[in-house]
């Protein structure tokens, strides 16, 4: 990539950060950039380099202060999931890291900013309409990221449900309350960044006994599987995780 061409592609980055987001250029390290946020604890690291040379190059980091050792892997491996998904597309703009970077990288950044204001805006509101008990499972890759704890924690009470995460690996959110805040809570766990996020379950709990919603939600953590399943199993939903495949021993899955 020529000089010129380099700087044509670093200027449509650059006007494509928001008003708290920079781009800064390695002093010491050529052709390698880093933007950063000020709402943000994510950096992302990249290096611009000719097409030929992308099989011998790190094209893309994400990286924090904060991030510990299996969230950086787990960073790693969507990073390289979409270069190899989206790279030549990329290419064939004539604008490979801008397409990349705006398309794939900058809503990383952006993400943390949005869910925070949302979350912090939602305060509670009396419904006209009828309570309709119900719960949601969703499970995901890992669940790592302090900002994302943080945040499900602060959704969960704003929206006066009662749940729990389940950190590590695979990441598993669980929560249970009115429907109508069950499918916020959805909408807005699903704008986050994730990695594998799938949502298992979001019905109706035709045998729940509540009748109104409570007041702030309770929020809790766990780290094993079995914590998981002991916890749905105090709410009679065990079946939830176990139907999804997980925490069923390999004998079982055979019956």
């Amino acid at each position: 990539m020529s000089a010129r061409d380099q700087e044509e592609e670093l200027e449509l980055i650059r006007s494509s950060l928001m008003p708290e987001e920079s781009l800064q250029a390695n002093n010491t390290l050529p052709d390698q950039f880093t933007i950063t946020s000020a709402d943000s604890p994510y950096r992302i690291h990249f290096t611009v380099v000719n097409n030929g040379d992308k099989e011998n190059a790190t094209l893309f980091q994400i990286k924090s202060e904060v991030m510990a050792r299996e969230e950086a892997l787990g960073w790693a491996q969507w990073v390289q999931e979409k270069v190899d998904e989206s790279w030549d597309e990329a290419v064939e703009t004539g604008y490979p890291f801008y397409h990349m970077i705006s398309t794939h990288f900058l809503p990383i950044l952006q993400a943390d900013a949005q869910a925070t204001e949302n979350s912090a805006g939602k305060e509670s509101i009396t419904r006209e309409t009828n309570y309709q008990p119900g719960h949601l499972l969703f499970t995901s890759h890992h669940l790592l990221s302090p900002t994302k704890r943080r945040l499900l924690s602060s959704l969960c009470s704003s929206l006066h449900l009662k749940g729990f995460g389940k950190v590590g690996y695979p990441g598993i959110i669980f929560a249970q309350g009115d429907l109508t805040d069950l499918e916020e809570f959805a909408r807005e766990v699903k704008s986050w960044q994730w990695l594998a996020l799938k949502l298992r379950v979001l019905e109706a709990d035709k045998e729940s006994t509540e009748k109104e919603r409570q007041g702030r939600g309770r929020w809790e953590e766990v780290t094993k599987i079995g914590e998981a399943l002991e916890w749905l199993r105090g709410v009679g939903k065990e079946y939830l995780l176990t139907d999804s495949g997980i925490g069923v021993t390999s004998a079982e899955s055979k019956r």
